[in-house]
């Protein structure tokens, strides 16, 4: 019977270059025997995506922007939970006037800032 195992990036996998050596090592293993890995992150695609070109961590699936988006081992999208942009706009415009606030950022599947979004986001942060 083949098992699935979703292990969170920061401070899980990534606590220190030696741990996540060894990380790979037995994740390596377990996906040897026919069972699957999942990485599930808060970190945007592109934030991961820089890591794992640093640690190359092996993988089935990523799950990234909290959820939004779920991308197979050869990093396609297969499923995104998409935020119209114009709602985004409208929420973007609505917190900047929160003198509190420091930044807010809009994310859409595979690009990092709302200047090189097309028509729909999956993250608010």
């Amino acid at each position: 019977m083949s098992k699935i195992i979703f292990s969170d990036y920061d401070g899980t996998l990534d606590t220190s270059e030696n741990d996540i050596a060894k990380n790979i090592e037995a994740i390596q293993k377990f996906r040897n025997n026919g069972n699957l890995f999942v990485i599930a992150t808060g970190r945007s695609y592109l934030d991961l995506k820089r890591k794992l070109d640093l640690y190359p961590i092996p993988f089935d699936y990523l799950i990234v922007n909290h959820g939004g988006v779920i991308l197979d081992k050869n990093e396609i999208v297969i499923d995104a939970c998409l935020i119209p942009k114009n709602i985004g706009v409208e929420i973007l415009d609505t917190v900047k006037s929160n003198e509190n606030l420091e930044q807010i950022i809009l994310f859409d599947t595979m690009k990092k800032d709302i200047k090189d979004i097309s028509d729909e986001l999956t993250k608010l942060c």
